[in-house]
């Protein structure tokens, strides 16, 4: 299964989503929490992902973190 993590806005990964990969739901959050924590805005299954890339102009980025820059 897939899912979809989005970013949060005011944050350098805005307007970013990343996909994590897995066997189950649990798996899948268990990438996510290792990886980012909490540090996140949403995350969504394929079906109520479908469109928004295109629709909101999001471009596919590593998991990681949402971080702002300190400028």
């Amino acid at each position: 299964m897939k899912l979809y993590v989005t970013y949060g806005w005011g944050y350098d990964q805005r307007n970013c989503y990343s996909v994590v990969e897995a066997e189950d739901y649990f798996s899948c959050y268990a990438i996510i929490d290792r990886v980012a924590g909490s540090h996140y805005a949403f995350s969504y299954t394929e079906a109520d992902f479908a469109g928004q890339a295109e629709r909101y102009g999001l471009t596919e980025i590593p998991l990681q973190p949402q971080s702002r820059s300190d400028t």
